[in-house]
């Protein structure tokens, strides 16, 4: 009896610290989201020098000129960049791949910007992305097919036996498992004739 009693209550505390941790990230998440426009503005900390010395290091912005510059134009990257990582991330929709292309088009603005032997941002990234948007299409597309699929009970691979090559609609017995039989293109169907 003690064993039943002291399994529920581990359950039950289980479920607490499940909640809780939920709640934690929640709130860190929201926090987060919050505080974009500060961490935005927050390149007006930084100096409208072309030099500047941190404890990190000297930085010289060479392309330009303006270290505040330079801030502003890596945080009105990357604040978007990291909303859309929480989209990702926190997304229970089925198209969330989807996410991934701006995330990717983001990566490499940054990753121009940051390059200071470029002269010009946001030109070339498409054709770097192509083979992702590619990629995310035919991954987001397989998955909307099989969510129909279950929706709609409609077995498409299936339906794709019953139908022949040049469109035309073969019976299948009920108690047939779609193992059909070669039909020449020559046969019409019973359906379409009536």
């Amino acid at each position: 009896m003690q064993d039943k009693h002291s399994k529920k209550v581990e359950s039950k505390n289980y479920h607490l610290t499940d909640k809780r941790k939920s709640l934690a990230i929640g709130s860190f998440i929201g926090l987060f989201i919050i505080s974009t426009p500060i961490l935005f503005y927050s390149y007006q900390g930084f100096p409208d020098e072309k030099y500047w010395e941190s404890f990190f290091g000297i930085y010289e912005s060479k392309y330009y000129e303006s270290v505040q510059i330079m801030a502003w134009f890596l945080l009105s990257k990357l604040i978007p960049l990291l909303l859309l990582l929480v989209w990702f991330f926190t997304c229970k929709h089925w198209w969330y791949y989807a996410i991934l292309i701006p995330i990717s088009m983001y990566v490499f603005q940054i990753f121009n910007l940051l390059n200071d032997d470029l002269s010009i941002i946001d030109t070339s990234e498409l054709i770097l992305i192509i083979p992702l948007i590619a990629i995310v299409a035919a991954i987001s597309y397989t998955i909307r097919t099989k969510i129909f699929d279950r929706l709609y009970g409609v077995d498409l691979d299936q339906e794709l036996k019953r139908v022949r090559w040049n469109g035309k609609i073969v019976k299948i017995p009920a108690d047939s498992p779609l193992n059909l039989p070669e039909v020449g293109d020559d046969e019409v169907d019973d359906e379409l004739e009536d």
